[in-house]
This record gives structure tokens, sequence and C-alpha cells, in this order.
């Protein structure tokens, strides 16, 4: 064998693929016709050595057809090669340049086309393939154009370090993988496919850079329980996923056996070291569905963009997200969750996430057992995220309602949950309006987030709280925000040390514009302007501690400032202040 063999072995042996390879070789395929110089091998069709164009004149059905011949145009004439028993329907040959096969229908048990290494400009154009496993194979070749056909395959196109090939206006039906960037191709285009029901549209697998996938469509007409539009595994690069639209809309869906979480996710990153990837003005839409899951553990998740793993520098911007007017049932099971997220990272640094809009609207879900959950976020920043830049989004959630009161409802238009730092929040705007009472916060710190920055942002109209720290959040700073709320405007809960609250704008309806519960020390609030008609700064019990409250101007507050005695903290110069003690 030479290299390329070798490589070629290696590869088919990789357990990832989706189809049995078994030494795919010229020799070794039997029953074989071969179009060449001389015409086909078999009287199957004609071939004009003058305009060198090749037409079947009837189906081939027992045998392969190897094409071991350059600058050639073959064209099915609407006839099919395969039986569904061959292991391979047609087999281009290494090196092989310039050839084009138009209006060809293929039917292999295997793979329907396999493109050997080092060929050029090959095109495919209005054929059909619906082989049980793979409809395309392409390897190290480059400048493929596939164009306007058709997959039924389990997988339908799958390449294997290719350059420059263009896949377009291809339609792609009930696939396991539409497309498949396997591994190492650079250059693609993807644009202007329909992919209707495929489990995952198009699959990134690793090494895969300076890609485009642009302007395709995804639907969704069937009951599937778990979708992934778009996804991305491991160390790509530079790829540009933009201008998509995915549709998952008007569908009933019913889950009555096993414990499968159902997932829907329009683009999902799931593994390590992709870097400067830019996921940008896609349209990504969850809306008017009805689910009704009793299966044993019914749990679902719904995301927009996903992002997992030890990934940076990608860029999410000017997408447009919503979940909206869905219904969700459950009345079995041991457990019961539903999760609706339009952005979530985990373990990302050096990111952007700007001019966005995301809405979570008009939801319900009925779910009876009394601890199940019903949580909405438009941003997730879940765990070890760094540096994240999160500027000039707009966030709502609106009118989302649990039927049984006894569940745990949780609405937050953005959540740092753990352990995220340096990040840097602003000029966002944040709604919460008319949702049922719950935990329901517009941003949510929850537990050992540092040094982020939460500035310039507006929020308005929030029936809920603000800003909550949470618990042992340590050095982040609120600053410049303008917060028009009915609940409390800033919170720290548990143990939350060293952040500063500065020169905001705070307006609340009915309660504290600023609360500290308990354990909260060495805080600075300084420079707000606070209006309400009742309590300006409310520190609730004596073991908060050397914080310092100053320069603040309060205005309409029917008590500015109470803290409780027997505590430590540092109260000066502040505009129309009264200490009370709150015993």
């Amino acid at each position: 064998m030479n290299g390329t063999d070798d490589i070629l072995a290696l590869f088919f042996n990789n357990s990832n693929l989706p189809f049995d390879f078994k030494d795919i070789n010229k020799k070794n395929l039997d029953d074989t016709i071969y179009l060449t110089e001389n015409g086909f091998s078999e009287p199957i069709g004609i071939y004009d050595c003058q305009t060198r164009t090749a037409k079947l004149t009837k189906p081939i059905i027992n045998k392969s057809l190897v094409i071991d011949i350059d600058n050639v145009t073959l064209n099915g004439n609407n006839y099919s090669i395969g039986n569904g028993s061959l292991d391979i329907a047609v087999l281009i040959s290494k090196n092989s340049k310039n050839i084009s096969i138009e209006y060809l229908k293929l039917n292999s048990y295997n793979i329907d086309v396999f493109i050997e290494p080092s060929c050029e400009d090959i095109k495919f154009n209005y054929c059909i393939f619906k082989g049980m496993n793979l409809g395309i194979c392409a390897f190290l070749s480059k400048n493929l154009s596939i164009e306007y056909n058709k997959y039924l395959n389990s997988t339908g196109i799958m390449l294997y370090g290719c350059k420059d090939t263009l896949i377009k206006s291809n339609h792609l039906s009930s696939n396991e993988k539409g497309i498949y960037l396997f591994e190492d191709n650079n250059n693609c285009n993807i644009i202007d496919n329909l992919f209707l029901d495929c489990i995952e549209g198009i699959s990134i697998e690793s090494k895969n850079s300076f890609n485009i996938i642009s302007n395709n469509k995804f639907k969704n007409e069937n009951n599937i329980l778990q979708q992934y539009c778009i996804s991305m595994l491991t160390c790509n690069h530079y790829n540009k996923i933009t201008k998509n639209l995915i549709i998952f809309s008007h569908k009933s869906i019913s889950y009555e056996v096993g414990s499968i979480t159902s997932k829907f996710i329009g683009i999902y990153i799931e593994g390590d070291k992709n870097t400067f990837n830019t996921i940008s003005k896609n349209k990504i839409v969850f809306k008017n569905n009805k689910y009704n899951f009793n299966n044993t553990f019914p749990n679902i998740l719904i995301t927009g963009i996903s992002c997992y793993g030890n990934n940076s520098d990608l860029e999410i911007s000017d997408n447009e997200i919503e979940i909206t007017q869905n219904e969700f049932a459950m009345t079995k099971g041991s457990s019961q969750s539903v999760y609706l997220f339009n952005i979530y990272i985990s373990n990302h640094s050096n990111c952007a996430i700007k001019n966005n809009i995301c809405n979570i609207n008009e939801n319900s879900a009925n779910l009876s057992l009394t601890d199940s959950l019903f949580e909405l976020s438009n941003l997730v920043l879940d765990t070890n995220n760094k540096s994240i830049k999160i500027f000039c989004n707009e966030f709502e959630i609106y009118k989302n309602s649990y039927i049984n009161n006894d569940s745990i409802f949780k609405a937050f238009n953005l959540i740092l949950v753990d352990s995220n730092s340096d990040s840097d929040i602003k000029d966002n705007i944040f709604k919460v309006k008319s949702n049922n009472h719950g935990f329901i916060a517009s941003i949510n710190l929850w537990t050992e987030n540092y040094g982020n920055k939460i500035s310039y942002n507006k929020f308005i109209d929030i029936e809920g709280v603000s800003i909550i720290l949470d618990s042992e959040n340590i050095g982040n700073i609120i600053i410049y925000n303008t917060i028009n709320c009915n609940d409390f405007a800033v919170v720290l809960n548990d143990g939350n040390n060293s952040n500063i609250i500065k020169a905001n704008s705070l307006s609340t309806i009915a309660s504290s514009n600023i609360l500290l519960v308990l354990n909260n020390m060495n805080n600075l609030i300084t420079e707000n302007y606070i209006e309400n008609e009742f309590l300006g700064i409310f520190l609730v019990i004596n073991n908060n501690n050397f914080n310092s409250i100053s320069f603040n101007e309060f205005c309409k507050t029917s008590q500015d400032i109470s803290i409780p005695k027997n505590s430590y903290n540092y109260v000066f110069d502040n505009t129309k202040y009264f200490i009370e003690d709150n015993e």
C-alpha cells in the first residue's frame, strides 16, 4: 500500500463513521462496469468522445460503476444505479478531474458515491441519493460542486480533507446527519440547502476551518425527540455560521415511554478547542408547539444556541432567537423539568455576545409534581466562563406561566451560575413583565462569580428583581445602570464581598432599591440616585458589616437607609438620609 492507502485504511477504521467500509477498491468490486476513454465496458449507455458526454440508456441493477476518465459529463437520464444491496454504486477513481454527474438515481447498501483521493472539479447536479447509509463520501479532494440534489440516506454528504467545496441548494430529508464535515475540511461553502426532519442537519466534527454555513433552512415536520440543526465538535477554527433560518413550529409531540431527555437545539457546540468561530445573523424560532410527556423522566431542553466545552474567541452576534407560545404538559414520571434557554455557554473565554434579540414569551407549563421545574433564561453563563463581552443585546421575558402553583418557576434574562469572571455586561436592554410569580430576576449572579462588570444597561418595566448577587460573589461592579422595576433593584443575598454598586439610577415602585440580606461585607454603595416611596437602602440583619454607603442621593423615599444596630458599616455624606434601627 502507498501512503494514501494507509491513510484511507486508518480513516475507514474510525468507529465514528456512519457506514461499514470493506476495502473499497476497484479490484475488490465484483460485477463492475467501467466508464473509460473507450466508453462503457458493457452496453448500458452511449459515449460521444467528441463532446465527451456519456449517457445511460438503461438502469444498472446489480453492478457498480467505476468512472476512470477525466473531462466527462455523465447524464444518468433519470435511470438508477444499484438495488439496495451493492456496497457501492459509483466509484470515482483517484486523481480524476473535471467530471460532471447529473440526473442520476443511486441506491446502495453502503455508499452511493465514493470519491477517491486527489480528485478535482467533480460536480453532482439533480441526482437522487437514497441508499441506506451514505450518499456522497469524498476524500482528500478539492473544488467539488454538489448542487440541486436530494438525499434520503442516513448521512447525505460526508467530506474528509476536502478543500473549496460548494454544497448548494440541496434537499436533505430525514437524515441522521445531513452534511458531515468529518475532519480537516477547509474553505467549504454550504449555502441555500433545505434540511427537513434531520436529527443533525450539519455536523462539523474535527479540525475543520474557514468554512461558511449560510442561508440554509432547517424545518421539522415530524415528531423528532432530539434535534441538533448545526453541531460542532472539536478543534474547529474560523468557521462562520450565518444567515440561517431554523424553524420548529406548530408541532404536537407526545412521548409516553422511555427515559430520554428531549432536546431541540438550533446551533450546538459540544467539544473542546474550538476557536475564532462566528455565529451571526441567524434566525431561530421555536413557536406554537405542544408537548405532552408522560415517560419515566419527562425532561425537555430547548435552546437556540448552546455552547459547551473549553473553547475561546467565539462571536455570537446579530441573531434573532425566540421561544414563544409553546405549551408543556407532564402528568407522570419521577421528575419533571422544562428548560428554555435562548443562548447557553459554559467553559468559554474571550467571547463576544452582542446585538442579539432574544425573547421568551407566552409559554406555559402544566407540570404535576410539586418539585417540578420550569426555568427560562435568555442567556446562561453556566460555569467557568471568563472575559465574555455581552454588549448591546435586547432580552425580554414576557407573560410566561405555570399552571401548578406547587411547581418551581425561575426566569432570568441573564444568569451567571458559578465561577464566571471578568465579563463585561454593557449597553443591554432588559425587560421582564407579566410572568407568574416565582424566582424572577433580570440578572442573577448565582455563586462565586468575580470581577464581572455590569454597566450602562437599561432595565425597563422589570417585574421582579433587577440584579441579584446570590452568594459569595466577589469584586463585581454594578455601575451607570438605569433601573425601573417594581421589586428590589439590587439585592446582595448571602456572603457577597467587595462588590461596588455605583452611580446607578434606581427607581422602584413597591420595594427597597438596594437590599443586603446577610453576611455581606466590604461592599461599596456610592453615588447612586435612588427613588421610591418606600425604603431606599435596607440592611436586614446585623451580620452585614464593613459596607460603605456614601454620596447617594435619595428622592421621595419614606426612609432613606435602614441598618440594624450592633452592625459595623460606614454611612456618610448621603443626601437626605435618615438612619433608623430596624429591630
